[in-house]
């Protein structure tokens, strides 16, 4: 399954799919903007070539007018008038559509308001004419044709200009179109080439898809053998349970472990309901239920089944439930694993582990007994030696000098002397047996599952040690530390050693320092005090878990070396790991690493 996982698939479509779309969307942008342009040079085309045409035009009828009233002033003749009638109305339909596309393009009305008022002047002098007919006064007509000819010529200038100013724009909106034209042709075969490179890019992704997948389905089917050959190796069975269904399946080898065929275990839920022991069966249904609706982080449920042949079969069961988006759990698949031998083992240690307490409790309490009748026979020669003094002393003058420094070195120094080792070494065996005493019942008391704040129970463990911190002018740093469901009380056992051993064991003549923190992961938390002490040596790294073993640097120190192995049992008791690491002279690093399965305040 992990390696599915590292097989690009729906992610390298998608990222082709959008990296597609948004080429194509951009390249449509583009494709519009060169669409819209060419649009608008093609309209500024057409109304330049349409506005120089309606000038030519406007010009040409403009001299039919003129040639017409000339010919008439010259000859009489009315037959001249014709093209004058003709041209005359369709001037003013041209003005007006000239005017239109005049301010269609933007053009102010004023430039054309010039035309309209020459036209008009125009028009009025060539009806005035006609209307006063032929005169041929020479110096008359003559005036009468220089003036018609002059107003003529000004609106053709007039005319003219606007016809050169359009067909050069004309020509510069043809050239832009041209250029536009080869811009959109480089975009297009741009386009193409890219459109064939993606099109190749994404037949090689497909290719190698395909390979990878053919690579993955063999590396799965080498994988399900290998598993199958692991399965069948350890003789575990498996099954596969659908809740909604109530459906499940056994492997072979499930059925195998406890003797039965198929036929007689059949694929349902009745054939476990029927071989599993009674007091069993409601703790495995509770159990399951439990991790259905996420009451417990893990499915590990131990249980007695009937073998064929009449014995009871010890089996751990375990598995692991998949759940829909509505948190229902819709499918889990497990193993079997016959652990028969194992219990009868742990069941011959817990006896082995029961005798052998017994036997430290009752050495431990036989040895308190001549513990007090030494300690009061002690203190009895202590309160004789008291009474004796006096009466050794009234003797004294009567004594020589050699008897007299004998009776002092015997009363006043060696039997004071040997009273008090016995005495300590007394206090120190009672302290050692009380000890083995309290690590034999680590294992006998009952620890429970809470919600401990490590922050709050690290500041409790170094409250008690505030003097001693300040006296050595310790820095302690506590970072964040991850709360965590186990017992409290033994938890705080465990950080009061370890800060107590920080403390008496720092370097002499240096500030000291504690850090404390944790490091988290899915599996486990685990907790680090780290100090700038005196260090433990190498080879003193196997004494220090060790009853009554301490370290060759702390004979200064007081402790009698059983902290330590209270610490690695009380770890050990809530499944967890201690180990160290230090160099001399450096200080000392301890790792308490503790289940991260006891936690629940994801779900409180």
């Amino acid at each position: 399954m992990k390696l599915l996982t590292r097989i690009p698939g729906k992610e390298y479509f998608i990222s082709l799919f959008v990296i597609g779309a948004a080429l194509f969307i951009t390249f449509s942008i583009i494709i519009y903007r060169h669409y819209d342009d060419a649009s608008k040079f093609n309209q500024w085309v057409l109304v330049d070539y349409e506005m120089a045409r309606q000038a030519r035009l406007l010009e040409s009828n403009l001299l039919n007018m003129e040639t017409s009233v000339r010919g008439y002033l010259l000859t009489g003749d009315q037959g001249f008038l014709e093209p004058y009638n003709q041209a005359a109305p369709m001037v003013n339909k041209q003005l007006d559509y000239f005017r239109q596309l005049s301010l269609q393009e933007g053009y102010p009305a004023s430039t054309f308001d010039i035309w309209r008022t020459r036209i008009d002047s125009f028009h009025r002098l060539l009806a005035t004419q006609i209307s006063d007919g032929p005169d041929y006064n020479h110096p008359q007509l003559v005036h009468a044709i220089k003036e018609q000819k002059a107003q003529m010529d000004v609106l053709r200038r007039l005319i003219e200009t606007t016809i050169v100013y359009r067909v050069q724009n004309l020509n510069l909106q043809l050239s832009a179109v041209r250029a536009k034209a080869n811009e959109f042709l480089w975009i297009m075969l741009a386009g193409t080439a890219l459109a064939i490179t993606a099109m190749f890019l994404v037949t090689l992704a497909i290719v190698g898809l395909i390979a990878r997948g053919q690579r993955a389905r063999q590396e799965i089917e080498r994988t399900e053998e290998r598993f199958r050959a692991v399965m069948s190796g350890i003789n575990d069975g498996i099954y596969d349970y659908h809740p909604l269904e109530q459906r499940v399946e056994y492997s072979d080898a499930l059925r195998n472990m406890v003797g039965y065929n198929e036929e007689e275990f059949p694929n349902n839920l009745e054939a476990p309901n029927r071989y599993i022991h009674p007091d069993d069966l409601k703790a495995v249904w509770e159990m399951l239920d439990r991790y259905a609706r996420h009451e417990i982080p893990h499915y590990a449920c131990t249980f007695r089944i009937l073998h064929k042949d009449g014995s009871w079969r010890w089996i751990l069961s375990r598995g692991v439930g998949f759940w829909n988006q509505q948190g229902v759990m819709t499918r889990m698949i497990g193993i079997h694993s016959d652990i028969t031998e194992h219990k009868k083992r742990e069941e011959e240690l817990e006896a082995l582990n029961s005798e052998l307490e017994t036997y430290t409790y009752i050495a431990s309490h036989d040895l308190r007994s001549p513990l007090v009748n030494l300690k009061g026979f002690a203190r009895e020669l202590e309160i004789s030696l008291d009474k004796v003094k006096p009466i050794i002393a009234k003797f004294e003058p009567s004594v020589s000098e050699f008897d007299r420094q004998a009776l002092v070195q015997t009363f006043e120094r060696d039997i004071p002397e040997a009273l008090g080792f016995i005495i300590k070494s007394v206090a120190r065996m009672d302290s050692l047996t009380t000890a083995v005493l309290d690590l034999s019942r680590i294992g006998k008391r009952e620890y429970q599952r809470v919600f401990v704040d490590v922050n709050v129970l690290v500041k409790k463990c170094l409250d008690a040690l505030a003097y001693e911190i300040t006296q050595k002018n310790i820095e302690v740093d506590i970072q964040n530390l991850p709360p965590i469901y186990s017992d409290p009380l033994a938890l705080e056992q465990v950080f009061s050693n370890l800060l107590d051993n920080a403390v008496k064991y720092m370097q002499p003549g240096r500030p000291g320092k504690i850090t404390i923190f944790a490091t988290r992961t899915s599996a486990d938390i685990t907790y680090t005090i780290e100090d700038n002490g005196r260090g433990i040596d190498n080879a003193d790294f196997s004494k220090i878990f060790e009853i009554f073993r301490r370290a060759r640097n702390t004979e200064n120190v007081r402790g009698l070396g059983m902290g330590m192995a209270f610490v690695r049992a009380t770890v050990r008791k809530l499944s967890g790991t201690i180990w160290c690491s230090s160099t001399v002279g450096q200080g000392t690093t301890f790792f308490v690493r503790l289940p991260s399965s006891l936690l629940k305040e994801q779900s409180t």
